[in-house]
């Protein structure tokens, strides 16, 4: 565990009412642990200096109470870049610079192009204004990025910023031509050059912001908020070169903030996708980075909104997924009664032991499963005919996520993980070198993403022939493979809502396992929908044809896809669930394999049942079962198996949509 604050509170504009800044600090006294750190958000308009100047000198007076009742104060810089339309109704009178313009010449009176050098100056001088109090930190809010600008989704093609680009790379694009060249076109090379472009003009104010903090407080600590690459790859795949810059600046470690949605839990198995694509936001920092705080973004901040629970599951995803600490948004927004307020607060102070055990328990250890795949440049592939110009920036493999609730854990670490688990749209993303490499590792996949690497010239690498399924398969039927364990006879229906498309048959040409048949109905038995195969290349693979895109599955399917993933790994996952039930797991290891902690989620409305596990080397022969406000609730004895290092135990029955996790210490 770090030094730093666990649990973040962050404020707009309480600082500017004297009566709801008193209110507030009565109810942060009373739930003081319920907050150790609270940032003062800055305006998310752009009034002239002379506003920023007094609203500057509010915050710190305010500062100076919230101190008071030994809590840290920091800043977040809230509009850098901009946000967009959505925050109109805001002052935005300050600006009297380019806007960012859109690659159809759309401009925007909100945002900024990045390299106007009067925005630079107007970041520079409410930075100082702002950082004057002397906040123990800074967070640069996320509009920090090239694209999602309201109405211009990916800038900045203004005049400025061609001229500077063409100069840089010895080029003479109009706006028109550029905007071709890195989309239909498939002009990759000015297509990076252009997002490299962009990543400098991102590091560029992240400077401006950082020495104009550091000229004025210099023992400000500075953070990055930020969201996840697979869905931002205009601005390249990771945040390096803002974390670097930053640490650049003050000479020491930066902290991340990642984050992206989930304002309401109205559909909260969403809480776990979010955990999972945090995981990737982590997995893709650098080392220059210690501390790490998701955002729990709860918007509008209403009682019709995120409920109170799923508040306190979702942060604890966030910290099994590689956070160590969390934010939280609601208090941004105080129109509901401070009651209501308090009564989040009372529950957050509920479950920050449980928290800290967790973090005690995990440590440095990381997330450790099955792999997605997702090529660190996947954002310069070519368009395929029918997409839309910019579809490249977006990876879309969220089908990944609907693998959680399987009790698969997932990550995102090829280079350690035993077994990888690729997406059909991931193939597209993947070079001609990455996806020749891919066959050579352990690979749970479907028939369409086997087909596009068949159609990229790669086939001989796979022993077998693939053809398109018929419309009249009526079932799968599992085979008596061992794999399938006592599933062997089951079936699945392939109404609409179980047919994937395209699917796809198989016809082994080697060694290998069937584990599921087509048949239609009436009994006809067809060709094999489903195979375990080794490649030309050593790789273990199971595919499905039929996909496994699907968290509305069988249990039969469900013990299969667990059983099939371990195949696949050799034996090597760290954790297999034994029972089928909706529940999440996020599984915990150190450098050697050693399971440290397994986190896990019931994703369902009913109680789940106890769940048989298989888990590979823990950390001790002697488990600890957490649950909130349960702490210590009982130890588990893991019983070996024949293998070395390997061992049986059963996990308690989680209530609907509870958590709870195992740990050793």
């Amino acid at each position: 565990m770090n030094n730093y604050p666990l649990i973040t509170q962050r404020l707009w504009e309480v600082h500017k009412s004297p009566s709801e800044l008193n209110a507030l600090l009565e109810v942060l006294e009373r739930q003081r642990d319920a907050c150790d750190e609270v940032w003062f958000a800055t305006e998310y308009g752009f009034p002239p200096l002379a506003d920023v100047e007094k609203f500057a000198l509010q915050m710190g007076q305010a500062a100076a109470q919230i101190r008071q009742l030994r809590i840290v104060a920091s800043l977040q810089i809230s509009n850098s870049f901009g946000h967009g339309e959505y925050l109109r109704y805001l002052n935005f009178t300050g600006i009297s610079w380019q806007g960012i313009v859109g690659p159809d010449g759309t401009t925007s009176p909100y945002c900024n192009c990045p390299r106007d050098p009067d925005f630079l100056a107007y970041l520079t001088a409410t930075t100082k204004a702002y950082c004057a109090w002397q906040p123990d930190s800074l967070w640069i809010d996320d509009d920090l990025r090239m694209q999602n600008h309201g109405r211009v989704a990916y800038g900045c093609f203004c005049e400025r910023c061609l001229a500077t680009f063409n100069a840089q790379n010895q080029t003479t694009f109009s706006r028109e031509e550029l905007a071709t060249a890195i989309t239909t076109a498939n002009d990759i090379k000015t297509r990076v050059a252009w997002i490299d472009f962009g990543r400098a003009s991102m590091a560029q104010a992240a400077r401006v912001m950082a020495d104009a903090a550091l000229s004025v407080a210099p023992n400000c600590r500075l953070g990055l908020q930020h969201c996840a690459p697979s869905w931002a790859g205009y601005q390249g795949p990771d945040l390096t070169h803002v974390f670097d810059t930053l640490t650049a600046a003050s000479g020491r470690p930066v902290g991340s903030r990642p984050g992206g949605g989930f304002y309401n839990d109205h559909s909260p198995r969403g809480m776990i996708d979010k955990g999972l694509f945090t995981s990737l936001q982590v997995e893709r920092l650098p080392a220059c980075v210690d501390d790490i705080r998701q955002e729990v973004e709860n918007l509008p901040g209403s009682i019709g909104g995120k409920s109170i629970h799923g508040t306190m599951v979702e942060a604890t995803t966030a910290l099994a997924y590689g956070c160590t600490g969390l934010t939280f948004t609601p208090l941004m927004f105080l129109h509901e009664d401070l009651s209501w307020h308090e009564q989040l607060l009372e529950e957050t102070a509920r479950w920050r032991h449980f928290w800290q055990t967790y973090l005690q328990n995990t440590g440095t250890a990381a997330p450790s499963g099955m792999a997605a795949v997702l090529s660190r440049r996947f954002n310069e592939r070519p368009l395929q005919e029918g997409e839309t110009p910019f579809a490249w920036v977006n990876a879309q493999i969220g089908g990944v996520s609907q693998l959680l609730t399987s009790g698969i854990p997932l990550c995102w670490d090829l280079s350690t993980a035993p077994v990888a688990l690729l997406h059909p749209n991931a193939v597209n993303g993947l070079t001609d070198d990455e996806a020749r490499a891919i066959a050579s590792h352990n690979v749970i996949t479907d028939g369409e993403s086997l087909q596009r690497l068949m159609q990229r010239g790669l086939g001989e690498l796979f022993p077998l022939e693939v053809s398109p399924a018929s419309e009249k398969e009526a079932i799968e039927r599992f085979t008596n493979d061992p794999i399938n364990g006592r599933y062997g006879g089951h079936y699945i229906g392939l109404t609409s809502l179980s047919r994937h498309f395209p699917a796809v048959t198989m016809k082994l040409l080697g060694n290998g396992h069937t584990l599921t048949n087509y048949e239609r109905h009436g009994g006809a038995s067809g060709p094999a929908a489903t195979v375990a195969f080794t490649t030309a290349t050593g790789g273990r693979w199971v595919v499905f044809g039929n996909g496994c895109w699907s968290s509305d599955i069988t249990s039969a399917r469900h013990f299969q896809l667990n059983a099939a993933a371990d195949w696949a790994s050799g034996q090597r996952l760290s954790l297999v669930l034994q029972t089928p039930a909706q529940v999440a797991t996020m599984v915990r290891c150190n450098p050697d394999g050693t399971v440290v902690s397994v986190a896990v989620v019931n994703c369902s409305l009913d109680p789940s049942p106890d769940l048989t596990t298989l888990i590979r080397k823990p950390a001790d022969k002697i488990g600890f079962w957490y649950a909130p406000k349960e702490l210590g609730q009982g130890c588990i004895c893991l019983e070996p198996t024949n293998n070395q290092d390997e061992f049986i135990l059963e996990l308690p029955s989680l209530p609907p949509w509870g958590v709870g996790f195992l740990g050793f210490i």
